[in-house]
Formats: structure tokens, sequence, C-alpha cells
């Protein structure tokens, strides 16, 4: 018999597992949407407050700012959702670079050091997997859903807990998850990120 968490964790992993970046999709335009929506409601009011307005001058001008900003809100989330991933793969290139450089020097035999060619190469990385992950947001997003979802579905059906190969299990679910994920994405769904 399955608990309550066990039942939450199923449905959340076969959900992740299914179109976690179908979700992902929606669920961040869909926020961009109803925040926009909602700053344009307020600033309507403001507006209307200021300009002294009533009756059918204030419901257009409500519809008018809350469409705006729902309108501006997805643009705006679409941006920032580009920003965070370009963020995120800034810092992991960097901490490759860095990881790479004393690797580097390891090998040489020779203590690790900042100098200006390192620095240059551990930016340059950055750079490079900055711009990479803005390019491959989607599939990432698939790997990460892929996995999460994975694992949902492994901790929240005990039978598959109890069974000597779990981990053989996730992987199965976690694969199956991302190529699902791909085809759905690559054949059904076609527009970008």
């Amino acid at each position: 018999m399955q608990s309550n968490t066990d039942i939450i964790l199923t449905i959340a992993g076969a959900a992740l597992c299914l179109g976690g970046w179908v979700i992902f999709w929606v669920g961040t335009r869909l926020l961009g949407v109803a925040v926009g929506a909602a700053l344009g409601f307020v600033v309507s009011l403001l507006l209307a407050q200021v300009m002294d307005l009533r009756e059918s001058a204030l419901q257009f001008t409500v519809l008018g700012c809350s469409v705006l900003g729902a309108f501006a809100g997805f643009f705006l989330i679409r941006a920032m959702t580009a920003f965070i991933f370009c963020l995120m793969g800034f810092l992991f290139g960097a901490l490759l670079g860095r990881v790479g450089a004393q690797i580097y020097f390891q090998s040489a035999g020779q203590p690790y050091a900042l100098s200006p060619p390192v620095v240059a190469a551990i930016l340059g990385t950055a750079a490079v997997i900055a711009l990479l992950s803005v390019w491959l947001q989607k599939h990432i997003m698939i790997i990460i859903t892929s996995f999460i979802g994975a694992a949902f579905l492994t901790l929240g059906v005990p039978v598959l807990m109890k069974h000597d190969y779990n981990l053989i299990l996730f992987l199965m679910i976690f694969i199956f998850a991302a190529l699902w994920q791909t085809v759905l994405v690559t054949r059904f769904i076609k527009h970008s990120p």
C-alpha cells in the first residue's frame, strides 16, 4: 500500500518523465503572464488614481494595462530563463575551466597558479559553456526533468525500492524518459525554447 507521499512522488515522477520539459516551458510562460498581468493591474489602478478615471475609462485602463503586462511578462520570462541558463552555464564552465587548469598543472608537476593565460582559459571555457547552455536549454531541461522524474518514480513505488536492481531500474526509467521527451519535443512539439 502506498502512502500519500509515495502517491505524490509517483504522480510527480510520472509527469516529469512523460513531459517534464513541456511542464517547465508552459509553467514558466504562465508564471510570466500571471506576474505581468498582476503588475499591469497594479499599474492601471495607480494610473487610474493619478488620472482620476471612472467607470468605463477605468475598465479599459485596467484591461489594457493587464493585457500589456501579460504580454510583456511572457517575453520577459523568456529572457530571464535564457539569462539564468547563461549564468548557470558560465559558472559551470568556470568550474570546469578551473578544474581543467588544476589538472593540467598537476600533470605537469607544477603548483597551480593564476596567471593571465590561465584566467583567459577559464573565462573562455566559461563563455563557451554559457553559450552552449543557452543553445541547448531544451535538452538540458529534458535531462534534468527525466532524472528527477526517474528518482521520484523509484522512490514513490515501494516495489522498485525493495528490488535488488533498483539502480538499474532507475537508469532504465531515466533513459526511457529522456528518449521519450526528446521524441516528444522533436517530433510532436515544434517551437523554439
